[in-house]
């Protein structure tokens, strides 16, 4: 509370006609900002302490631990359409029998490595650029359109990681359970299309 008091005092300092409209956006934005790289400093270190009380066999499912963490955390916050679907779940849903599901199970191996490190690398360009865009959002500037695409081409990586292994795993799998994947991915990635 004194903080956001401290705040409210500077910001009433700057009011009136010739007021810097950059510094009191600066000074609004300031708060979520700290906050922001607070909740990321607290989440990296809950999770280092997590990892540190495992035994042995823990240590050795804590990368799938972590790439199903990003994925369930990282992937709703796709942009672009195509870019938050999830073909590990679609795949459950598509109740492919385990006979028949052979061939796909190595690409989903493929898949989930590839997407993780798509999404690390999304997820680190929005940490790495994420106060410099808020603090852009008073006077935009050529870097700021660079961070934007920077992100854009971060959120592109994702949804063609999706796109192209939707068409392997739908190859991959028997003839119907192919076609019932590739429907369920097409529903997933293009439902807000179709609501709109």
């Amino acid at each position: 509370k004194e903080r956001f008091e401290g705040l409210k005092d500077e910001a009433k300092s700057l009011s009136g006609a010739d007021a810097d409209k950059d510094r009191l956006v600066e000074i609004v934005l300031r708060p979520f900002v700290e906050q922001a790289d607070e909740w990321h400093r607290q989440r990296t270190e809950f999770l280092e302490n997590v990892q540190a009380i495992l035994g042995a066999p823990q240590q050795d499912l804590w990368p799938g631990f972590m790439r199903a963490l990003r994925r369930d955390k990282e992937l709703p916050v796709g942009t672009l359409m195509g870019e938050s679907a999830n073909l590990i779940a679609i795949m459950q849903q598509t109740d492919v029998p385990p006979g028949a599901r052979a061939a796909a199970d190595p690409l989903l191996e493929r898949y989930e490595a590839e997407l993780d490190e798509a999404l690390l690398a999304r997820e680190q360009v929005d940490l790495r650029n994420q106060g410099p865009m808020m603090r852009s959002m008073a006077s935009p500037d050529e870097d700021a359109l660079a961070m934007l695409f920077e992100r854009i081409n971060a959120s592109v990586r994702v949804r063609d990681v999706n796109i192209r292994y939707a068409e392997l795993l739908r190859a991959a799998l028997p003839v119907e359970h192919g076609e019932r994947f590739i429907d369920l991915y097409r529903s997933a990635a293009f439902s807000s299309f179709a609501r709109d």
